[in-house]
């Protein structure tokens, strides 16, 4: 409303503004009629006092200043109609202007002012929300982790009961000095004999040794080999028996022999991850990296090795080897691998056992593959937000994310689905330029909606990342085009349904145009 005054009082000053004007120009063309009548009295008196004379020099300059002030007062007559013209169209534009004009002006501004103001406060709620998020599922798997460890103690304290509770002198509780000692005793007279020995880190003398060691808690347990040159951590249970049963398969070979059907079934079992290789013959380079793979994995996994496939669980006759196969109670339960470089049969070893799918959740079965997921070297936060949900979230081995949100069960098959011709949009919610293209898109699509190898596409370039070394997306909308053979183009013509079809079939390979219309042809007959 106080616009709207302000727009009443504007109005009443340019009125009262025009009628000082009217006035002032009305005196002025008083003031110079007169002085019109008195030239042309002078005129006449003159005319009179020479008639008869000799007209000389004085009368001509006279009759000259005469025409000059005839001519002045025109012009000057002219210039005061247009003066009063301007001020006669200035009044009309005045009576022109509505009041209920200017009061739904000022207010359609005062919403639209509003409504920037809320979209500015929804963009800070939404990044201060990520970022509670961000750190709440911080919070949640370090708490996830601490759960874990208190599950692995009451453990303990279940299978032990019996044992005393008195601290010793280093005042480690999770592990006493009667469990160490007890798991001792029984692996002594193992054979192999097992050592179990102890150091108080704490003490002056062994601080150096737990440096070199890396010790950073209290109990920590680490299995040596070889003199010392092999050094894991101990990742077995924490009580007595549990110690024993433990070390007892770590002392023997990485890797045991699967020689029948029955070895093999009591070996694999359905709840774990083992690795077993498959070889003609228990030597040359395979088998000897394949069993150092097994060494330094242990300590995580089972290993094992045969020579004859039709042991396995689906095992065929036709496999030979050499091959390594891993079972998991997940996904495809098992999957093989034919390269027997160190590195890269480790890598295989390490990244075929985290689940494709890792429940989240208090089940401590999953809590290995969730500490396995978000201890890898590519694990994200996505920062989600609620409105996506439910949503799929695609993360590949070198780091990059690929979400769909908002999903439904018929998106998924056709979003992982791998097409021959692709044409790719990538777009920014935000865009003006997208909103108008995203029609014309669809109609595209409808066009090539009964050809399967060719799929219309857009990713938000706000939530997915990028390939750089692909892409070089500046701006939105961006729009590319995947032949079969992998060529990749631009397009930068007009954005209508024609231009993009002729760009498509342009750049399309000729051997999948001419196989549709082989296809089409033999349809019709």
């Amino acid at each position: 409303m106080h616009g709207v005054g302000q727009g009443r009082c504007d109005a009443e000053s340019a009125l009262c503004l025009r009628i000082w004007i009217d006035k002032k120009w009305k005196s002025m063309l008083r003031c110079h009629q007169k002085q019109f009548q008195v030239i042309m009295e002078s005129k006449a008196r003159t005319l009179k006092a020479n008639t008869g004379l000799q007209r000389d020099s004085g009368l001509r300059a006279t009759l000259e200043l005469e025409t000059e002030l005839i001519n002045w007062c025109t012009c000057f007559n002219n210039w005061i109609n247009t003066q009063k013209s301007y001020v006669e169209s200035l009044n009309e534009w005045l009576l022109r202007i509505s009041e209920k004009g200017v009061e739904n002006a000022m207010l359609n501004f005062a919403s639209s002012l509003h409504q920037l103001w809320e979209r500015q406060d929804e963009e800070q709620r939404q990044r201060i929300k990520a970022e509670y998020l961000t750190k709440d599922f911080e919070k949640r798997l370090k708490t996830l982790r601490m759960e874990r460890g208190r599950i692995m103690q009451e453990q303990d304290a279940l299978s032990d009961k019996a044992m005393s509770k008195v601290p010793s002198e280093s005042g480690v509780s999770p592990l006493d000095d009667l469990k160490f000692e007890k798991a001792a005793s029984i692996l002594h007279s193992h054979d192999p004999p097992v050592v179990l020995a102890k150091i108080d880190a704490n003490e002056e003398a062994n601080k150096d040794l737990a440096t070199q060691y890396e010790i950073k808690g209290f109990p920590t347990l680490k299995i040596l080999r070889n003199g010392g040159k092999s050094i894991q951590e101990y990742k077995g249970p924490r009580e007595a028996d549990g110690i024993v049963e433990y070390l007892k398969k770590q002392s023997g070979p990485a890797s045991v022999e699967i020689k029948s059907k029955e070895d093999a079934s009591s070996f694999i079992g359905d709840k774990k991850i083992v690795i077993v290789g498959v070889f003609p013959k228990f030597s040359g380079q395979e088998f000897e990296n394949f069993l150092a793979v097994a060494d330094k994995l242990r300590s995580d996994y089972e290993f094992g090795h045969t020579l004859d496939a039709k042991h396995l669980p689906s095992g065929e006759s036709s496999v030979t080897g050499p091959l390594v196969r891993l079972f998991k109670p997940f996904d495809e339960l098992f999957v093989d691998f034919q390269d027997f470089n160190v590195d890269v049969l480790e890598k295989f070893v390490e990244e075929s056992s985290i689940p494709i799918v890792t429940v989240f959740n208090n089940d401590p079965i999953n809590h290995p593959y969730v500490i396995k997921f978000f201890n890898s070297p590519n694990a994200k936060y996505f920062g989600v937000k609620e409105d996506q949900v439910p949503l799929i979230i695609i993360q590949t081995n070198d780091g990059q994310k690929y979400l769909k949100p908002n999903l439904e069960p018929d998106h998924i098959a056709p979003w992982l689905k791998e097409y021959k011709e692709v044409l790719l949009e990538f777009y920014a919610p935000w865009c003006g330029h997208c909103k108008k293209l995203a029609p014309i898109l669809e109609e595209v699509a409808i066009s090539y909606q009964s050809d399967p190898d060719v799929v219309i596409a857009k990713l938000d370039a706000t939530a997915n990342d990028i390939p750089n070394d692909t892409f070089d997306v500046k701006g939105y909308p961006a729009v590319y085009f995947r032949s079969a053979s992998g060529k990749l183009v631009q397009y930068e013509g007009d954005r209508t349904k024609e231009d993009i079809i002729g760009f498509i079939e342009k750049n399309r390979d000729k051997a999948n145009v001419a196989q549709e219309e082989s296809t089409k042809g033999k349809d019709e007959l």
